[in-house]
């Protein structure tokens, strides 16, 4: 939170940054920095637990493999440290969690419908 606040303290314009001036350039590297932040918190908190829940809402709802590149995603953030492709995916950072939350909130909803689909049916039978 505090690397969003720091983005906010910084001022600039859209043509600064098309002629890198340096307060522009600040802020895409405040930025970026935010965005590996973002990625190490989630790995640090909540990556494995992640790929668990979503493996078992699309064993459940028969879906989510559509997304499997976000949680490729999350897999390449908990390879050692300092690897290739740990650095790869801590620089995708902040992006990749709003399309994971989004991915899993779908499923949630799927896995509603598909409950009280089954309710209807066992009252009617």
């Amino acid at each position: 939170m505090a690397n969003l606040k720091a983005l906010d303290e910084i001022k600039g314009n859209w043509i600064g940054f098309l002629i890198a001036k340096d307060k522009d350039s600040k802020w895409l590297k405040a930025y970026a920095e935010a965005q590996e932040n973002a990625a190490d918190l989630f790995r640090d908190c909540c990556a494995e637990d992640t790929l668990n829940y979503h493996k078992e809402l699309a064993r459940r709802t028969g879906g989510g493999l559509q997304k499997d590149e976000l949680y490729d995603w999350i897999r390449e953030l908990m390879e050692p440290v300092k690897s290739k492709q740990w650095k790869k995916a801590r620089q995708e950072g902040g992006s990749k969690l709003v399309d994971i939350d989004g991915d899993l909130i779908l499923l949630q909803i799927e896995l509603e419908k598909r409950i009280r689909t089954s309710k209807i049916k066992t009252a009617d039978q």
